[in-house]
């Protein structure tokens, strides 16, 4: 997944952070967060799990991922979900906010 992640992240600049753990080195982050395996995708909003991905994602499903949930996010904020349908990751300030 870090080859998947590291390739996309800059095209989430500004809308969200991209951020590697070791499940092995942060159990805390691990537990908080309900990760039971490797590889997985927890999206946060002011900190809080508000969805789970596990398993080996390609470039393609990550992006699916990454944007329905960004797309849902800016609906619910009502802005113009184009805004954030082309692909964006790597910044401090989240889509959900």
């Amino acid at each position: 997944m870090d080859l998947v992640v590291g390739g996309i992240a800059d095209d989430y600049t500004g809308r969200l952070t991209a951020v590697r753990a070791d499940i092995t080195r942060c159990p805390a982050a691990t537990d908080r967060y309900g990760i039971t395996g490797a590889p997985s995708c927890v999206l946060l909003k002011e900190g809080e799990a508000v969805v789970h991905g596990t398993g080996s994602m390609t470039i393609t499903e990550v992006r699916k991922f990454l944007d329905g949930h960004l797309w849902a996010a800016a609906a619910a904020r009502g802005r113009d979900a184009r805004h954030v349908s082309s692909m964006g990751a790597a910044s401090p300030e989240t889509p959900w906010g």
